[in-house]
């Protein structure tokens, strides 16, 4: 870091600084974990068809 800054890298600095200091890290950061939901035989035909996706072979866009 202080090679960094003798050199006057100010990129490289900000960079180090965002990922590895929390006072320059990002603002906002979640703590939700995601879940699983049941979806209903409807509720699931809407998200493939919004998806394009088949439904026999799922996350595969229709041609």
């Amino acid at each position: 870091m202080v090679a960094l800054i003798k050199k006057e890298r100010m990129p490289a600095i900000t960079l180090w600084l965002k990922n590895h200091h929390p006072t320059y890290g990002a603002k906002l950061r979640a703590a939700a974990e995601p879940r699983e939901i049941a979806l209903t035989p409807e509720q699931e035909a809407v998200v493939r068809r919004a998806l394009g996706v088949r439904p026999n072979k799922p996350w595969q866009r229709n041609k």
